[in-house]
């Protein structure tokens, strides 16, 4: 089993993350942070063997595996004012390569502000649960066993925020929620999305 990731795979997310910065236009009434936001977002993803913590470590590495996601989330957001944003997304991924299944979850999550510079990020944190339409094999593989559900958080950076179409990346975390649920297993994947307002 191959355990790298192919080229195109970088090239594609590095190509969606240029496009979006030179041409997301701002958004039209983008007004306080108080206000309401609605958004639907594309993402692109592969799936790691490593932990989450191993994943973030920048020394570390990524071991990429041949397993990958594709999928799509809507979202709503209400203001905090000055303490950023409280959102819940749906979202929808496939999952292809190594394992061959459906992924649905949904979270709730806290968004900071949203700088007015677009080359200083946001950071959102988001809670809740995953449902796969299979065990996924990718957990089989890493934790000698999985369940379909399982709870799910994600990490995230939006670059542009004040624009009506922004870039981010994002880890994808899968678990067991350290012992809340029966059966030890997780799975990480990281990647790009881009996000716009509707």
């Amino acid at each position: 089993m191959t355990r790298n990731a192919p080229r195109v795979f970088a090239m594609l997310c590095g190509a969606l993350c240029g496009v979006a910065m030179a041409f997301g236009q701002p958004a039209q009434a983008d007004a306080a942070e108080t206000d309401t936001r609605d958004s639907f977002s594309l993402f692109a993803g592969v799936m790691t063997d490593q932990n989450w913590e191993e994943v973030l470590d920048p020394f570390s590495g990524l071991d990429l595996r041949d397993s990958y996601l594709l999928g799509g989330s809507a979202s709503r957001e209400w203001g905090l004012g000055r303490f950023g944003y409280f959102g819940i997304e749906g979202a929808i991924y496939g999952h292809f390569g190594d394992q061959d299944l459906l992924e649905f979850s949904a979270p709730i999550y806290l968004r900071s502000r949203r700088p007015e510079r677009g080359y200083i990020p946001n950071i959102a944190y988001g809670l809740g649960v995953s449902y796969t339409t299979s065990v996924p094999d990718v957990e089989i593989d890493r934790s000698g066993d999985s369940q379909q559900w399982l709870l799910t958080w994600f990490l995230e950076l939006e670059f542009r925020s004040q624009a009506q179409t922004r870039p981010y990346i994002r880890l994808h975390h899968r678990s067991d929620g350290f012992g809340l649920l029966d059966t030890d297993a997780g799975s990480n994947a990281v990647g790009i999305g881009l996000r716009r307002d509707f």
